[in-house]
Protein backbone atom coordinates (compact mmCIF):
# COMPACT_ATOMS: atom_id res chain seq x y z
CA UNK A 1 0.00 0.00 0.00
CA UNK A 2 1.61 3.30 -0.63
CA UNK A 3 2.94 5.91 1.99
CA UNK A 4 0.42 9.38 2.26
CA UNK A 5 3.41 10.59 4.06
CA UNK A 6 6.37 9.47 1.41
CA UNK A 7 7.09 13.48 0.65
CA UNK A 8 8.04 14.20 4.07
CA UNK A 9 9.68 10.48 4.10
CA UNK A 10 12.18 12.22 2.14
CA UNK A 11 12.73 15.63 2.62
CA UNK A 12 16.72 15.82 3.11
CA UNK A 13 17.43 12.88 2.38
CA UNK A 14 18.96 10.61 -0.05
CA UNK A 15 16.71 8.66 -2.74
CA UNK A 16 18.67 5.93 -4.62
CA UNK A 17 17.99 5.15 -8.10
CA UNK A 18 17.67 1.34 -8.25
CA UNK A 19 17.96 0.84 -11.93
CA UNK A 20 19.63 -1.38 -14.30
CA UNK A 21 19.98 -1.09 -18.14
CA UNK A 22 18.28 -4.72 -19.77
CA UNK A 23 21.68 -5.60 -21.01
CA UNK A 24 23.66 -5.44 -17.57
CA UNK A 25 24.15 -8.30 -15.47
CA UNK A 26 21.84 -6.47 -12.72
CA UNK A 27 18.70 -5.83 -14.56
CA UNK A 28 16.90 -9.40 -12.92
CA UNK A 29 14.98 -8.42 -10.32
CA UNK A 30 16.26 -10.01 -7.53
CA UNK A 31 19.83 -7.83 -8.56
CA UNK A 32 17.14 -4.72 -8.42
CA UNK A 33 15.66 -5.99 -5.01
CA UNK A 34 19.61 -6.23 -3.53
CA UNK A 35 20.05 -2.98 -4.52
CA UNK A 36 16.91 -1.63 -2.87
CA UNK A 37 18.30 -3.60 0.03
CA UNK A 38 21.51 -1.98 0.11
CA UNK A 39 20.36 1.21 -0.33
CA UNK A 40 17.93 0.49 2.55
CA UNK A 41 21.09 -0.45 4.20
CA UNK A 42 23.13 2.20 3.63
CA UNK A 43 20.56 5.19 4.97
CA UNK A 44 18.78 5.63 1.82
CA UNK A 45 15.66 7.86 2.47
CA UNK A 46 13.90 6.91 -0.59
CA UNK A 47 14.29 4.40 -3.67
CA UNK A 48 13.35 4.69 -7.35
CA UNK A 49 12.72 1.80 -9.31
CA UNK A 50 11.16 1.20 -13.07
CA UNK A 51 8.48 -1.22 -14.20
CA UNK A 52 5.69 -2.42 -12.63
CA UNK A 53 7.15 -5.85 -11.70
CA UNK A 54 10.26 -4.68 -9.96
CA UNK A 55 8.21 -2.33 -8.45
CA UNK A 56 5.92 -4.98 -6.63
CA UNK A 57 8.92 -7.08 -6.07
CA UNK A 58 10.83 -4.85 -4.02
CA UNK A 59 7.91 -3.40 -2.16
CA UNK A 60 7.91 -6.87 -0.30
CA UNK A 61 10.98 -6.07 1.00
CA UNK A 62 11.19 -2.44 1.86
CA UNK A 63 9.36 0.27 3.97
CA UNK A 64 11.03 2.83 1.82
CA UNK A 65 9.22 5.01 0.21
CA UNK A 66 8.82 4.11 -3.99
CA UNK A 67 9.65 6.56 -6.72
CA UNK A 68 8.00 4.04 -9.44
CA UNK A 69 8.31 5.13 -13.20
CA UNK A 70 8.02 2.96 -16.21
CA UNK A 71 10.14 3.79 -19.57
CA UNK A 72 8.99 3.57 -22.92
CA UNK A 73 10.95 3.56 -25.97
CA UNK A 74 9.65 6.06 -28.92
CA UNK A 75 11.71 7.32 -31.44
CA UNK A 76 14.89 6.50 -30.33
CA UNK A 77 14.57 8.15 -27.14
CA UNK A 78 13.75 6.08 -23.80
CA UNK A 79 10.92 8.74 -21.87
CA UNK A 80 9.86 8.14 -18.59
CA UNK A 81 6.45 7.31 -17.87
CA UNK A 82 4.77 9.22 -20.68
CA UNK A 83 1.53 7.71 -20.74
CA UNK A 84 -0.04 8.66 -17.31
CA UNK A 85 -2.32 5.64 -18.04
CA UNK A 86 0.39 3.87 -16.67
CA UNK A 87 0.14 5.51 -13.25
CA UNK A 88 -2.89 3.62 -11.45
CA UNK A 89 -1.02 0.81 -12.14
CA UNK A 90 2.58 1.32 -10.72
CA UNK A 91 0.47 3.08 -7.61
CA UNK A 92 -1.38 -0.56 -7.13
CA UNK A 93 2.10 -1.93 -8.04
CA UNK A 94 3.00 -0.16 -4.77
CA UNK A 95 4.51 3.23 -5.69
CA UNK A 96 4.43 5.71 -3.07
CA UNK A 97 5.30 8.65 -5.99
CA UNK A 98 5.01 8.55 -9.12
CA UNK A 99 7.40 10.32 -11.18
CA UNK A 100 6.32 11.53 -15.01
CA UNK A 101 7.86 13.00 -17.75
CA UNK A 102 6.67 16.17 -18.81
CA UNK A 103 8.83 17.74 -21.23
CA UNK A 104 7.93 18.57 -24.83
CA UNK A 105 10.28 15.79 -26.02
CA UNK A 106 7.86 13.21 -25.00
CA UNK A 107 4.88 15.68 -25.93
CA UNK A 108 6.54 17.56 -29.50
CA UNK A 109 3.07 19.31 -30.34
CA UNK A 110 1.61 21.81 -28.74
CA UNK A 111 -2.01 20.17 -28.06
CA UNK A 112 -1.29 16.71 -26.86
CA UNK A 113 1.55 18.70 -23.95
CA UNK A 114 -1.63 20.78 -22.94
CA UNK A 115 -3.46 17.35 -22.81
CA UNK A 116 -0.86 15.74 -20.55
CA UNK A 117 -1.08 18.89 -18.44
CA UNK A 118 -4.74 18.55 -18.00
CA UNK A 119 -4.61 14.88 -17.22
CA UNK A 120 -2.36 15.58 -13.74
CA UNK A 121 -5.35 16.72 -11.56
CA UNK A 122 -7.93 13.89 -12.51
CA UNK A 123 -5.17 11.26 -12.11
CA UNK A 124 -3.47 12.28 -8.90
CA UNK A 125 -7.17 12.64 -7.74
CA UNK A 126 -7.78 9.17 -8.67
CA UNK A 127 -4.50 7.27 -7.74
CA UNK A 128 -4.30 9.76 -4.38
CA UNK A 129 -0.69 9.42 -4.23
CA UNK A 130 1.82 12.38 -5.08
CA UNK A 131 2.97 12.99 -8.53
CA UNK A 132 6.55 13.84 -9.46
CA UNK A 133 7.29 15.47 -12.97
CA UNK A 134 10.60 15.13 -14.87
CA UNK A 135 11.52 17.86 -16.67
CA UNK A 136 14.58 19.66 -18.58
CA UNK A 137 13.55 23.39 -18.19
CA UNK A 138 12.34 25.98 -15.51
CA UNK A 139 9.44 26.87 -18.21
CA UNK A 140 8.03 22.81 -18.11
CA UNK A 141 8.29 22.54 -14.11
CA UNK A 142 6.39 25.56 -14.11
CA UNK A 143 4.00 24.46 -16.49
CA UNK A 144 3.75 20.83 -14.47
CA UNK A 145 3.68 22.54 -10.76
CA UNK A 146 0.90 24.61 -12.30
CA UNK A 147 -1.25 20.96 -13.22
CA UNK A 148 -1.03 19.65 -10.22
CA UNK A 149 2.11 18.04 -9.69
CA UNK A 150 3.56 18.03 -5.77
CA UNK A 151 7.43 17.83 -7.02
CA UNK A 152 9.78 18.45 -10.09
CA UNK A 153 12.78 16.63 -10.44
CA UNK A 154 16.00 17.71 -12.63
CA UNK A 155 16.10 14.12 -13.85
CA UNK A 156 16.18 15.42 -17.59
CA UNK A 157 18.28 18.96 -17.73
CA UNK A 158 20.66 18.33 -20.45
CA UNK A 159 18.88 15.17 -21.80
CA UNK A 160 16.52 17.12 -24.15
CA UNK A 161 17.87 18.96 -27.44
CA UNK A 162 16.69 21.72 -26.03
CA UNK A 163 18.20 22.29 -22.60
CA UNK A 164 20.75 23.08 -21.21
CA UNK A 165 24.02 20.81 -21.98
CA UNK A 166 27.09 22.25 -19.85
CA UNK A 167 28.43 20.44 -17.62
CA UNK A 168 25.86 18.28 -15.20
CA UNK A 169 24.48 18.71 -12.62
CA UNK A 170 22.69 21.50 -13.07
CA UNK A 171 22.94 23.10 -10.24
CA UNK A 172 21.74 26.43 -12.06
CA UNK A 173 18.44 24.95 -12.80
CA UNK A 174 17.52 24.04 -9.39
CA UNK A 175 18.34 27.20 -7.96
CA UNK A 176 15.74 28.93 -10.35
CA UNK A 177 13.51 26.04 -9.57
CA UNK A 178 14.37 27.09 -5.96
CA UNK A 179 13.37 31.02 -6.14
CA UNK A 180 10.39 30.17 -7.90
CA UNK A 181 9.12 28.70 -4.84
CA UNK A 182 8.77 24.69 -6.27
CA UNK A 183 9.40 21.98 -4.05
CA UNK A 184 12.70 20.29 -6.11
CA UNK A 185 14.18 17.00 -6.15
CA UNK A 186 17.76 17.43 -7.51
CA UNK A 187 18.43 14.65 -10.16
CA UNK A 188 21.02 14.47 -12.97
CA UNK A 189 24.77 13.66 -12.62
CA UNK A 190 25.64 13.92 -8.95
CA UNK A 191 28.75 12.03 -8.40
CA UNK A 192 29.92 12.83 -5.01
CA UNK A 193 28.75 13.20 -1.53
CA UNK A 194 30.22 16.78 -1.37
CA UNK A 195 27.51 17.93 -4.35
CA UNK A 196 24.88 15.81 -2.84
CA UNK A 197 25.00 17.98 0.69
CA UNK A 198 25.21 20.73 -1.16
CA UNK A 199 22.76 21.32 -2.73
CA UNK A 200 20.28 20.04 -0.17
CA UNK A 201 21.82 22.60 2.15
CA UNK A 202 20.94 24.81 -0.43
CA UNK A 203 17.31 24.18 -0.76
CA UNK A 204 16.56 21.18 -2.56
CA UNK A 205 14.27 18.87 -0.66
CA UNK A 206 15.75 15.80 -1.39
CA UNK A 207 18.81 14.61 -4.24
CA UNK A 208 18.50 11.09 -6.34
CA UNK A 209 21.76 9.55 -7.43
CA UNK A 210 21.37 6.39 -9.28
CA UNK A 211 24.99 5.59 -12.05
CA UNK A 212 27.59 6.62 -9.52
CA UNK A 213 25.81 4.34 -6.74
CA UNK A 214 24.16 1.31 -8.51
CA UNK A 215 25.98 1.52 -11.82
CA UNK A 216 29.34 -0.37 -10.92
CA UNK A 217 29.75 -0.77 -14.72
CA UNK A 218 30.22 3.06 -15.08
CA UNK A 219 31.98 3.33 -11.98
CA UNK A 220 34.79 0.87 -12.86
CA UNK A 221 34.87 2.58 -16.29
CA UNK A 222 35.58 5.88 -14.22
CA UNK A 223 38.48 4.26 -12.67
CA UNK A 224 39.98 3.49 -15.81
CA UNK A 225 39.53 6.16 -17.86
CA UNK A 226 41.14 7.71 -15.08
CA UNK A 227 44.17 5.31 -15.28
CA UNK A 228 44.05 5.76 -19.49
CA UNK A 229 43.90 9.65 -18.97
Amino acid sequence: MSDPTAIDRIHGGLIVSCQAANDSPLSERRMIAALVQCAEIGGAAGVRVEGEQNIAFVRQITALPIIGIEKVERAGMRLITPHLEAVPRLTHAGADIVAIELTHRAYPDIGSYARALQQVNPIRTQVGVPLMADISTAEEAAAAHEAGCDLVATTLAGYTSYSRTDRLPDTRLVSELLEMGLTVVAEGGYQDPGQVREIVQNGAWSVCVGTAITDPIAITRRFVEALEH
